[in-house]
């Protein structure tokens, strides 16, 4: 059985199964509150690791997206909003 989750905090327990190679989370909104180029001030629980764009965890791609949300706190500072649009290709062996 495949299990994802929507945190992304997950990420590296999906890497140790070898079972995802990109897994796309959420949960974190980009850390909601953000001065500049500094680390987000406010990130939920599960969303403090991996909380914005690409990551590499072992031989997996994980990539967490701000989505157009907020969660607790109403309000978003720095934190743009996002849709993601991936092309994926299939490799030819």
């Amino acid at each position: 059985m495949e299990i994802a989750a929507h945190e992304p905090e997950f990420a590296y327990i999906s890497a140790m199964t070898k079972r995802f190679n990109l897994p796309l989370s959420g949960n974190s909104h980009g850390g909601q509150v953000r001065l500049h180029s500094f680390k987000a001030l406010i990130l939920p629980p599960l969303g403090e690791k991996y909380y914005l764009r690409r990551y590499q965890v072992g031989e997996m791609i994980q990539y967490t997206n701000r989505g157009v949300s907020m969660s607790g706190l109403h309000l978003r500072l720095g934190a743009c909003l996002e849709i993601a649009v991936f092309t994926l290709v299939a490799l030819r062996k």
